[in-house]
C-alpha cells in the first residue's frame, strides 16, 4: 500500500502539468491567472480529477505517516520501502516548488 501511495504526489503533479499543457495546446498560449478559468476551458473532466488528486494529498500524507510509523521495522530493513517513502517525499517537494502563478490559475 505504501508503494502505491508513494506515487500520489507525482500523479497530482502530472495531472496539473497535463492540464496546463492541454490549455497551451488548445489555446495556443500558457494560462494566465485571473483570466483563464480552468473549469471553463473545455476539458471539464480533467479539472475535477486534478482537484481531487491535489486536495487529497494532505490526507494521503497523514495515511503515509501512519503506515510508515506502524511498519517502522519494515522501513528500516527493506530498501524498496525506504525508496517508496523517498519518492513520496520528492513528490511533495515538487508540489511545493510549483510557481504561485500556476496555483493562482488553477484555484481561480
Amino acid at each position: 500500500m505504501v508503494r502505491a501511495l508513494a506515487l500520489w504526489p507525482a500523479a497530482s503533479l502530472s495531472a496539473l502539468a497535463l492540464e496546463s499543457v492541454t490549455f497551451r495546446v488548445v489555446r495556443g498560449r500558457w494560462p494566465l491567472p485571473n483570466q483563464d478559468d480552468p473549469k471553463l476551458q473545455g476539458f471539464l473532466m480533467l479539472h475535477p480529477l486534478t482537484q481531487v488528486l491535489i486536495v487529497s494529498v494532505p490526507a494521503v500524507f497523514v495515511l503515509m505517516v501512519f503506515l510508515v510509523g506502524r511498519q517502522w521495522r519494515l522501513f528500516l530493513s527493506e530498501r524498496a520501502y525506504r525508496l517508496a517513502v523517498g519518492v513520496f517525499a520528492l513528490g511533495l517537494a515538487s508540489l511545493a516548488l510549483i510557481p504561485d502563478q500556476i496555483w493562482e490559475w488553477f484555484w481561480d
